[in-house]
């Protein structure tokens, strides 16, 4: 079934998560038709019948692995048969495995956490782009990474542990290459950095570490998942339309590049 003419469509990896269930809001409601795409499948479906009823039409959530090519390549099949086009791609995917609220030292951890970590984070946005470039280059569209500022600068002491952050620096070196890469299909890459959100990734860090998070941010607050889906909202956008292969720090000013 072909989408309505200049109908666009968005899928969103990691749709059903904190940061992801905000950018599948906004993207709904921006008139895009939302498939999402998250480990949690029956989060993922209900946020569908959510967006549908507050009248996203053409929403549907799906169980996906993202270190699953074969699962990603599915969930673009069943968007392109539900709707005809691509237009957008998220990719909002990432665990932090913390150690009692803090971030695990270097021998903390294992060889299968440290896989794990990268196969989800990093290696998931590659497989994703590559089943989605064909059809966004048809349309000319955009895709979008969910990174961090652990990835732009990491602190000497940081909340995540060195396997999230050289996941999430990898995923803006990621951005840039296929940046460069898909230029001249007409698609657009680029990457959202986000500083700490209070989801339900970041629940279980101690509260004297959010605390000192938060004030070391100039605006005085912590990130909203709805700031993260306003910046992705903006980089999907034709506003952008001259825009790729930059990193957008959402940080109140934490970090500043």
């Amino acid at each position: 079934m072909a989408s309505e003419a200049g109908t666009r469509v968005a899928i969103v990896l990691g749709g059903a998560g904190g940061i992801g269930s905000a950018i599948c809001r906004r993207l709904a409601r921006d008139g895009y038709r939302v498939a999402i795409g998250d480990a949690a499948g029956e989060r993922a479906a209900a946020l569908a019948v959510e967006l549908q009823e507050a009248g996203g039409a053409g929403a549907l959530g799906r169980e996906v692995d993202a270190a699953d090519g074969a699962a990603l390549q599915a969930l673009v099949d069943t968007t392109l048969e539900a709707h005809g086009r691509l237009d957008g791609l998220v990719y909002c995917v990432g665990i932090s495995p913390r150690r009692e609220g803090r971030a695990p030292r270097l021998g903390e951890i294992d060889r299968a956490t440290w896989d794990r970590v990268l196969a989800v984070n990093l290696t998931g946005a590659f497989l994703a782009a590559q089943a989605a470039a064909p059809a966004l280059a048809r349309q000319r569209g955009s895709i979008v990474t969910i990174s961090s500022g652990q990835g732009r600068v990491p602190a000497g002491h940081n909340s995540s542990g060195c396997h999230y952050v050289a996941s999430k620096a990898g995923l803006i070196g990621l951005t840039k290459a296929l940046a460069g890469e898909l230029a001249e299909h007409g698609v657009r890459v680029n990457s959202v950095a986000p500083g700490w959100v209070a989801t339900p990734l970041t629940a279980d860090q101690r509260p004297e570490i959010v605390a000192a998070l938060r004030a070391a941010v100039p605006l005085g607050r912590t990130a909203e998942p709805a700031d993260i889906a306003s910046a992705v909202a903006f980089l999907l956008s034709a506003d952008a339309a001259f825009i790729t292969g930059a990193t957008l720090d959402v940080n109140g000013g934490r970090i500043m590049l």
